[in-house]
C-alpha cells in the first residue's frame, strides 16, 4: 500500500469519498428483505463493514484485542500478580492450619471469614487488612506482603 501526503489546501475530504447510495442499499438489501429493520440492517453493515470500502467495527475490535494481547504478553503483567497470589495463598493456608487445631468458636468464625473472602487478589487483600491473624507467622507474612506492595 502506498500513501502520499500533501500539504492541506482545504480541498481534501478527511472522511474520503462518499459511498454510492446504491452500493449501501445493495449491502443491506438481504437483511431488509429477510425482515430485518432497516436501522438494524445499517447497524449490521457498520459492524461487519463493506468489503473493499471499509472495515467494520467487529474487525476494528478484533485488531484492538490482538494489540491488547500483544501488549499484555510484552509487559508480562500476570507474573507479579501471580507471585502475590501465591504468597497470599501460602499465608491463608498457614492461618487455616492454625485455626484447624483450635476448637473454640472464635476459630470457627475466623474460618467462616476466610471462606467468605472474595476470589480476586485485590479484594482478598482489602478484606484482610483489618483481620487479626491467629498465626503470628501468617500475620508477619501478610504484613511483609503489604509492605512489598507499597
Amino acid at each position: 500500500m502506498r500513501i502520499r501526503y500533501s500539504r492541506w489546501d482545504g480541498t481534501q475530504d478527511p472522511l474520503g469519498p462518499d459511498l454510492p447510495v446504491g452500493e449501501l442499499l445493495e449491502a443491506i438489501s438481504d437483511d431488509v428483505l429477510a425482515g430485518v429493520d432497516p436501522r438494524e440492517a445499517l447497524d449490521r453493515l457498520r459492524r461487519r463493514g463493506l468489503e473493499g470500502r471499509f472495515s467494520g467495527l467487529d474487525a476494528l475490535l478484533a485488531r484492538l484485542r490482538e494489540a491488547r494481547q500483544r501488549e499484555l504478553e510484552r509487559l508480562n503483567l500476570a507474573g507479579p500478580l501471580e507471585e502475590v497470589r501465591e504468597r497470599l495463598e501460602g499465608i491463608l493456608e498457614r492461618e487455616r492450619s492454625t485455626l484447624a487445631f483450635r476448637a473454640d468458636d472464635d476459630a470457627r468464625e475466623r474460618e467462616a471469614f476466610l471462606d467468605a473472602l472474595p476470589p480476586d487478589v485485590p479484594g482478598r487483600i482489602r478484606e484482610l487488612r483489618g483481620y487479626r491473624f491467629a498465626d503470628p507467622e501468617a500475620q508477619r507474612g501478610f504484613d511483609e506482603l503489604l509492605e512489598h506492595l507499597r
